[in-house]
């Protein structure tokens, strides 16, 4: 028996899409919103935003992919003091917010 898994791969594409769009938003509020720290790396976002590591990586690649955010100087990490690659907003983004 064959199934119709084209079918049920693009229907999964297509109602993933605004999931992320949504998502992109939230991110955006949320580092908009905190105006005390410049740049998030994905562990901090993740414990600031109670989200999975893999959701925000995805998230996080999707966006800078089309430049809604940038990346900073790497640096350590807030909680572990491992090196990592944050991320802010760009400054036409931060004129959006501001």
């Amino acid at each position: 028996m064959k199934i119709a898994q084209i079918e049920t791969a693009i229907d999964s594409f297509h109602a993933h899409i605004p999931k992320s769009a949504v998502q992109h938003q939230l991110i955006l509020d949320f580092i908009a919103s905190e105006f005390t720290v410049f740049d998030w790396s994905i562990n901090e976002l993740a414990h600031a935003m109670g989200w999975r590591h893999s959701t925000l990586s995805a998230r996080l690649n999707e966006m800078l992919k089309s430049k809604q955010l940038v990346e900073c100087e790497h640096r350590k990490d807030r909680y572990s003091n491992v090196m990592c690659r944050p991320v802010a907003l760009g400054t036409k983004q931060l004129e959006l917010f501001h």
